[in-house]
């Protein structure tokens, strides 16, 4: 940046500066779930602040299944056991990316037996 003064006033100062990135966030909300194999999805809904690409991941696709569409991610009960989803946004040019996690259980299915 570089200034000049007017009228009489000679001479100018030049500084440089620095605009950093601000500082990116995901939220999911609920932030854990609790499902029966086999039974119902359950879902989350997450809110960004950003400008850049948000991709979810399971940390064990033969306990939970997951998918993204919109603002609303789905979480497939496949088996019995727990396992965390991962919601990343993605660095960009203007913000710096954030993740959040979603702790999900899966309760064994009942045997029906009685």
């Amino acid at each position: 940046m570089r200034i000049i003064a007017k009228g009489s006033y000679v001479g100018h100062v030049d500084k440089e500066f620095t605009i950093a990135k601000a500082n990116g966030s995901v939220i999911a909300d609920p932030d854990s779930l609790s499902l029966d194999e086999g039974g119902e999805a359950g879902t989350s809904t997450i809110s960004v602040t950003g400008d850049s690409n948000v991709s979810v991941s399971t940390s064990d696709a033969d306990v939970a299944g997951v998918d993204l569409s919109g603002t609303t991610v789905t979480v497939t009960p496949v088996g019995e056991g727990s396992a965390t989803v991962t919601v990343t946004l993605a660095d960009s040019d203007n913000y710096n990316g954030s993740t959040d996690e979603i702790s999900v259980t899966v309760a064994a299915a009942e045997s029906g037996e009685g």
